[in-house]
């Protein structure tokens, strides 16, 4: 694949998600997801979620069901500085303790972010690994760095370079990648049309006489009255011949406001050649109810797989399945695939053959303080929990906490050097134990409940 495809598999990928979004755009609700079912093929997958009060995640924790058991595997906690997350690190589970494996830390000025450095854990310890560094202008990024570690140094590797219309939409993107001994060089340049949506992208590479040449161009075509899209074509340029030819494009469908189907077509000699359909159907309410996969064999359209939607709660799917529909195979059995799906208002795709969203509420229990102030704020959320809790450490300055249970035990005990929040009873009983949390100070006392 050559370097540049990823630029228009991206831009073609965001046109992908519009259709989806489509359809799934009345798909809103106020509750957080908490608890996401994944079941591939012969494996089970459990991810829990915590978030702080401001919506957003602070701990993901991943288990595998093994033996009617569910064994921890991995974790990714999430640190905050006001509403700027400012770390994100994965760890695993060796089957006694938490290990760190990765972590991304971000910087931020004027809360725009200037850096994110990327580390991994060698020997425990942590090794930076790559680079990305952010540039902006009047708030808008005019340039992004990417460097990468080869032989013990952080060496520049990609670079981005943005231009801006007078309404400050892309105008062109320049792009260099040193990853060859001779720098590669490539430009792309966007027009929009009066509704300002992107209409053309050209792409051009520079040869080694150091002139721009044409490479590839995709189009979008949109209905004059609606604004829906309706197609999108993209093109390669023949250096032979010195001409356009036709490579791919997508043909969109809609019955009213909603995408009805959806058809790719790729050019062979002097034909469009069919490659792949979707279809979309809805409930009397506008949920959407199936999203039908087909493929052309023996020259026609013939039913694959379908994704059924149910389980509808405050317009949201929570019970999204992977079936098979092809003569070839048992009709209506499982078969995993590509699931796209609203996860708090986001899309998001799994590859699964059935996929569970679980929402729980929680009761913050009483925070007893010498400080009146801090009575305001749960320090520890959530209050119950099946035994991950997480400490916010956004309001208060913690150096160290301990868990002990009613007897006056010492459960877990932990030093906040340690960067973490996350507070794990998985292998505790369930019941009411005591947290104290130090404080540069303080010392605040909390009741904890696992249930």
């Amino acid at each position: 694949m050559k370097f540049f495809s990823p630029l228009i598999i991206g831009v073609l990928l965001l046109t992908m998600f519009l259709s989806f979004s489509q359809f799934v755009a009345a798909q809103e609700g106020n509750q957080l997801v908490t608890e996401l079912n994944v079941f591939d093929k012969d494996s089970t997958f459990k991810y829990s979620f915590i978030y702080n009060s401001d919506g957003n995640k602070s701990v993901e924790n991943k288990y595998k069901l093994e033996k009617n058991h569910w064994v921890r595997c991995a974790q990714k906690e999430w640190s905050y500085e006001g509403k700027n997350c400012i770390s994100q690190t994965e760890r695993k589970w060796n089957g006694s303790q938490w290990e760190s494996t990765y972590v991304i830390e971000y910087r931020y000025d004027n809360n725009l972010m200037t850096s994110e450095s990327h580390y991994e854990y060698v020997n425990q310890l942590p090794q930076q690994i790559s680079k990305i560094e952010y540039i902006y202008e009047n708030s808008q990024l005019i340039s992004k760095k990417t460097y990468q570690l080869q032989d013990k140094t952080l060496l520049l590797q990609l670079e981005l370079d943005y231009k801006y219309t007078a309404d400050w939409k892309i105008d062109s993107l320049f792009i260099i990648s040193f990853a060859t001994a001779n720098p590669l060089q490539y430009r792309s340049k966007f027009t929009y049309n009066q509704l300002g949506n992107v209409e053309t992208q050209l792409l051009e590479k520079k040869n080694e006489n150091g002139v721009w040449v044409k490479d590839e161009a995709v189009r979008w075509y949109y209905n004059a009255n609606s604004g829906q899209l309706m197609e999108q074509r993209k093109k390669r340029w023949n250096t032979d011949f010195n001409f356009w030819e036709n490579y791919q494009k997508t043909v969109y469908e809609y019955d009213q406001l909603r995408l009805k189907s959806e058809y790719s077509q790729y050019w062979k000699l002097m034909f469009w050649e069919n490659a792949y359909r979707y279809d979309y159907a809805y409930d009397t309410s506008g949920n959407l109810q199936n999203k039908i996969l087909y493929l052309p064999i023996y020259n026609e359209w013939r039913k694959i797989i379908t994704i059924n939607y149910s389980n509808y709660e405050k317009d949201v799917s929570n019970l999204l399945e992977s079936k098979y529909n092809f003569w070839g195979g048992k009709t209506d059995s499982y078969i995993s695939s590509d699931i796209p799906f609203l996860f708090n208002n986001e899309i998001e795709i799994r590859k699964a053959h059935r996929i569970e969203l679980g929402y729980a509420t929680f009761v913050d229990t009483i925070t007893v303080s010498s400080n009146p102030d801090q009575n305001l704020k749960s320090i520890v959320y959530p209050n119950p929990s099946e035994g991950i809790f997480y400490l916010d450490t956004r309001h208060y300055k913690i150096q160290s906490f301990k868990v002990s249970n009613l007897s006056g035990k010492v459960m877990i005990a932990q030093n906040q050097a340690d960067g973490t929040g996350v507070i794990d009873l998985t292998d505790l009983p369930r019941g009411i134990y005591i947290l104290k949390i130090q404080t540069f100070d303080n010392q605040i006392v909390q009741k904890i409940i696992k249930k």
